[in-house]
């Protein structure tokens, strides 16, 4: 008896015809595997790499960005936020990506004071963070 409802359940979760199952088996072991290629403490820093990927044809998907409900139940490093590539494939492209922008936001160059009211700035900045006066050009 209690092996022919142990058969019974199995029967239940293949359902009528073991093929459907197979055949979702075999998709998903060819499906492209994700990868992570970049985290960060914030979501914004993080959708915006979403972003740049996206507009280089790369699909990608967010992952934790609304996990901070457990913050402090788990280490943060954990919950920080991410992106991963749907296909394996497109890994080293992405990642030329993210270390192209890396580097275009890099912005050398010396701090300078505002000509109107002395505070100092750094290089990035076009136009003081105190009073919004533009930069010298």
């Amino acid at each position: 008896m209690a092996s022919g409802g142990k058969e019974r359940r199995r029967h239940a979760l293949r359902g009528s015809d073991h093929r459907d199952t197979l055949a979702t088996e075999t998709w998903f072991s060819h499906a492209p595997a994700m990868k992570r290629v970049f985290s960060a403490e914030t979501l914004p820093v993080v959708a915006h790499i979403k972003n740049l990927l996206e507009a280089e044809g790369i699909e990608c998907v967010l992952k934790n960005e609304n996990i901070g409900s457990v913050m402090g139940e788990v280490p943060f490093f954990e919950i920080w936020p991410e992106v991963w590539v749907r296909d394996d494939l497109d890994v080293e492209r992405a990642n030329a990506v993210i270390e192209r922008h890396h580097n275009e936001a890099a912005v050398e160059g010396p701090r300078w004071a505002c000509r109107h009211c002395g505070a100092d700035n750094d290089p990035q900045f076009g136009a003081c963070w105190q009073c919004s006066e533009p930069a010298d050009q």
